[in-house]
C-alpha cells in the first residue's frame, strides 16, 4: 500500500541523513507522508500519523539540546553532534504539517472505537500544535470537521469542544467561510444559536460577522464566475 511505502521512504531518508545531512526529511516531506496516510483507508492511520509527528518533534528537540550543550561537547562527539544538528537544520514544524495530521484524523472511518481513538489523537495533536506553531483557519475548520465526523451527536464532548474551538477561532480572528461551514456541521442547533445567533437552515458568510472575528482569515476571490478559491 502507498501509505506504508511513504512511511518506509521517510525512515530510509532519516537513516541516510546520519551519513549525509542533505538527505534529511524536511517539513514538506513529513507533510507529504502524512497526506498519503490521510488519503488511505487504514483503520490505524491516526495512530500512525501521531507517531510521525512525534518523530519529527524528537528530531528537532535533541538538536536544540545539543546546541545548548555544545560548549561542553568533547572533540570525540563533536562530529556526531554537528551531523545531528545539520540533519535537523532544515526541519521546522509548520502549521501545514499539523493541519495535515488533523485532517487525516478527521477522516478516520470504520467502527466507533476507531473513531474514538482518532478523536483522542486529534486533541493530542491540537495540544502539540500549540506548543510549536500558530493555529490558522484551516486548523480550526479541520478540528470542527473532526468533531462532526468522529463524535456522535449525543456525545456531550462534541458541543463542548465545538464551543471551545470556535471561541478560540473568533478570539484569534480566524473565522473564515470554511470555519463557518464546518461549524454548521458540527454544532447542535442550540450551540449554533449561542455562538453565531443563527438557525441551522440560514446561510451566513464571514462578511456577515464582526470584523474582529474575521480579521486574519483569508477571503475567497472569485474565479470563472462559479468557482471560489482561497
Amino acid at each position: 500500500e502507498y501509505a506504508a511505502i511513504a512511511e518506509q521512504l521517510l525512515e530510509r531518508m532519516s537513516t541516510a541523513a546520519e551519513h549525509d545531512p542533505s538527505l534529511a526529511p524536511d517539513s514538506y516531506t513529513y507533510a507529504a507522508v502524512i497526506n498519503v496516510l490521510g488519503r488511505s483507508d487504514n483503520v490505524d492511520k491516526a495512530e500512525r500519523v501521531l507517531r510521525i509527528l512525534n518523530k519529527m518533534v524528537l528530531t528537532i528537540q535533541p538538536t536544540t539540546a545539543a546546541e545548548k550543550s555544545s560548549s561542553g561537547t568533547s572533540n570525540k562527539n563533536k562530529k556526531k553532534t554537528s551531523s545531528s544538528s545539520a540533519s535537523a537544520a532544515g526541519l521546522r514544524p509548520t502549521t501545514h504539517v499539523f493541519n495535515a495530521a488533523l485532517n487525516a484524523c478527521a477522516f478516520s472511518r470504520y467502527d466507533i472505537n476507531a473513531k474514538m481513538d482518532a478523536f483522542v489523537i486529534t486533541v493530542a495533536i491540537l495540544v502539540m500544535l500549540q506548543q510549536y506553531v500558530t493555529a490558522d483557519e484551516v486548523t480550526y475548520g479541520t478540528v470542527l470537521r473532526a468533531c462532526s465526523n468522529l463524535l456522535p451527536k449525543s456525545d456531550p464532548r462534541r458541543d463542548d469542544l465545538v464551543h471551545k474551538v470556535f471561541s478560540k477561532a473568533r478570539q484569534e480572528g480566524h473565522v473564515s467561510d470554511m470555519v463557518l461551514t464546518q461549524l454548521k456541521f458540527a454544532a447542535s442547533a442550540p450551540m449554533l444559536q449561542e455562538l453565531v445567533g443563527i438557525d441551522k437552515d440560514l446561510e451566513v458568510t464571514m462578511d456577515d460577522l464582526p470584523k474582529e472575528w474575521t480579521r486574519k482569515a483569508k477571503r475567497p476571490r472569485r474565479r470563472n464566475m462559479n468557482r471560489w478559491t482561497y
